[in-house]
């Protein structure tokens, strides 16, 4: 039946599939209670009636709609299709949709001298989402492509291939343009929007491994500070002794910090600073026997905790007879993959920073009697207090640095963050370096390396992850699979990949199963859209400079 209704390339499609195709939900199927050996038990736990139930309730929503007269939301477009259905009309490789619209009740055989055949669908055009995708030559009266945005003002009539139209809802209530019709799903149990967030692997990468060899570079300071448990022979800031000389220096430095910079009108720039590198600027021997505390206070200073999830996390690790500062100086990585961490306001954030700088820095070593900061690390803590002042190194407010990546087995959320981090440092930074080194490369060749790296890291280029649970590790590339779950596979010359993308489009009809790179979230065929007027790279200097 689903095959028939067309939203199913083979009869033995599973119901998961047909869930997420059909009625636009997710249901759950934990293969931990599918293959349970409690099945066998009565009464059944509660977790398998849910399960057995949703079963049930999925099936008779799925068949409910299969049988009715109504279009299935996500199908395709044929002949049958009635006169007045709304329409989503989507870009030749499948990767986007262009525009919204509604079939014609009456199809002409022939619409501007060009043949209306049964492959073909005249629509009425009601929005336009991207005015510059070309409108294939073969559809129109002239010789030529032409972009959506060269035809008149909507609604305007466009004849369409029916193999790039699909059934949008009836409701007016339109998927967002490049993803798939089955990617915002909702829960079936819950009846609720999945988080938002790029697709990501069921299991949990909860460390990364750098993808650079340690020989490449030193080791920072603070190397090891992750780890908050302390070392059995480390020292106690709170045992230790301070060096009367560099004390003058912290308590000048705290005056000074603390001074009210409330009359200074200082406009906080958008052009961030990344704390990673305020760290490497500081000169501290890796043999102080201090370093390893400054760099978590550091650390500490900096970030907070966001105080909804701290509370979350709190509750559940009582449930599982485990404080906080256990975990956290256990499996700290499993405590900031589920709670997000913020960078407070300059006022907020200098008084913490001096306050760390002030009680650290004149502490001495108890092997060399070495004080942890030296004459340069004092000359950096006073920049980083005006920089911090500058609100440089804050949270922009009223923008978003974490977004959900889902949740794991026990239902807490898991979060992405795209604040600036030293995985890029090691993973892009290092390789550029190598790159130019071996050309040493011009400014135009340097531009041209720049982009022919940034577009082969964006789609294959990753690290290393390791799955804790599993004891798993796998490459994830960083571009693709951030959007679509999936590794990239394909060429890296643009152009080839272009003529691959209409090579497929062609014999699309030919085809049981398309490629899963080709569609939504796939590669986008720069082919089919006009040239941008957009200048990237090396710009001219106007004459009058």
């Amino acid at each position: 039946m689903a095959k028939e209704r067309g939203v199913a390339s083979t009869a033995n499609v599973g119901l998961l599939d047909l869930c997420a195709s059909v009625i636009k939900h997710f249901l759950a199927k934990d293969s931990d209670i599918r293959i349970s050996s409690s099945w066998d038990l009565i009464p059944l736990p509660e977790s398998h009636i849910s399960y057995a139930a949703l079963d049930v309730y999925a099936t008779w929503l799925v068949f409910k709609a299969l049988t009715s007269s109504e279009p299935i939301t996500g199908t395709g477009v044929d002949t049958l299709t009635p006169g007045g259905t709304a329409v989503s009309l989507f870009s030749a490789d499948g990767a986007r949709i262009i525009a919204h619209g509604q079939i014609l009740p009456d199809c002409p055989s022939k619409f501007n001298g060009v043949n209306v055949t049964k492959t073909r669908v005249l629509i009425v055009v009601n929005t336009v989402i991207v005015p510059g995708h070309l409108v294939s030559n073969d559809l129109l009266p002239g010789k030529e492509d032409l972009p959506l945005s060269s035809f008149s003002p909507t609604p305007f009539q466009l004849l369409c291939k029916a193999k790039h139209l699909q059934i949008r809802d009836m409701t007016g209530q339109t998927e967002e343009a490049g993803q798939s019709h089955t990617s915002h799903t909702a829960s079936l149990s819950q009846h609720a929007a999945q988080p938002a967030g790029p697709a990501t692997y069921s299991n949990e990468p909860e460390e990364r491994n750098k993808n650079l060899n340690s020989a490449d570079i030193a080791e920072p300071w603070y190397t090891g500070a992750e780890n908050d448990t302390p070392l059995s022979n480390e020292q106690k800031p709170e045992l230790s002794f301070r060096d009367s000389l560099a004390d003058i220096k912290a308590s000048h430095m705290l005056q000074l910090a603390t001074q009210s910079s409330s009359s200074d009108n200082i406009l906080h720039s958008r052009v961030l600073g990344d704390i990673w590198h305020l760290m490497h600027q500081f000169s501290i021997s890796q043999a102080h026997s201090l370093r390893r505390p400054f760099a978590r206070a550091l650390r500490n200073a900096f970030f907070k905790y966001d105080p909804e999830d701290h509370a979350n996390l709190e509750v559940f690790l009582q449930s599982k007879k485990v404080t906080w500062d256990q975990m956290l100086c256990t499996y700290s990585s499993w405590i900031l993959w589920r709670v997000r961490r913020f960078v407070p306001p300059p006022e907020e954030l200098l008084p913490r920073i001096t306050k760390v700088l002030y009680d650290f820095g004149p502490l001495m070593c108890s092997k060399s009697k070495q004080t942890l900061f030296n004459d340069k690390a004092w000359e950096v803590a006073k920049n980083v207090c005006e920089n911090i002042r500058r609100g440089y190194y804050s949270d922009p407010p009223g923008i978003q640095l974490y977004y959900s990546s889902g949740k794991d087995k026990y239902g807490l959320l898991t979060y992405r963050c795209c604040r600036g981090t030293n995985a890029i440092e090691g993973g892009v930074h290092q390789n550029v370096i190598r790159w130019f080194g071996a050309f040493n490369a011009a400014p135009d060749l340097a531009m041209q390396l720049l982009r022919d790296y940034t577009l082969y890291h964006n789609l294959k280029a990753g690290h290393t992850y390791i799955c804790l649970i599993s004891k798993v590790s796998f490459n994830q590339q960083v571009g693709t699979p951030n959007r679509t779950g999936k590794p990239y596979v394909g060429s890296y010359d643009i152009w080839t990949q272009n003529q691959i993308s209409s090579l497929i489009n062609i014999l699309s009809t030919q085809m049981e199963t398309l490629p899963a790179e080709f569609g939504p979230g796939g590669w986008v065929n720069g082919d089919q859209y006009i040239r941008s007027n957009e200048r990237f790279g090396i710009l001219p200097i106007p004459a009058s400079i």
